[in-house]
């Protein structure tokens, strides 16, 4: 399931990204914003302010089998003029290899041209990161 984070995330998206800190460090700057729990909840207020004024829009991906954070997803990069926005993603350690980012991205890509009117969908990662 893909949803808008919240603010009683926190601590659970907090111990998710810094679970998976060693794989992920090489690939995200944006972990700084979860070196703390405060600095969870100040990345959280400002996914919010930002999806609200679709500057960007962040989402978590929750196991719908135990509702535990296993991830998150971020539209940005948006240029409605041309129309066409940017995907960043990122799974937990303990739940990468079982297709959760796969079916995502599915359904992250028919939102963005059926729901958002996109014509163009990027996703980009380095060609040193095997994984995605």
């Amino acid at each position: 399931m893909l949803r808008f984070v919240e603010p009683g995330d926190a601590e659970e998206l907090n111990a998710a990204v810094n679970e998976s800190r060693a794989e992920l460090a090489p690939w995200g700057p944006w972990l700084n914003s979860h070196g703390s729990l405060e600095a969870t909840r100040a990345y959280i207020a400002d996914a919010i302010a930002k999806n609200e004024r679709r500057e960007e829009i962040r989402l978590i991906m929750i196991e719908s089998a135990t509702g535990a954070i296993v991830g998150g997803t971020v539209f940005h990069h948006i240029e409605p003029g041309v129309p066409k926005l940017e995907i960043g993603y990122w799974v937990r350690s303990s739940r990468a290899g079982r297709g959760y980012m796969t079916e995502a991205m599915r359904a992250l890509v028919r939102y963005a041209i059926d729901a958002l009117g996109m014509k163009r969908v990027e996703i980009r990662c380095s060609d040193r990161n095997e994984r995605s």
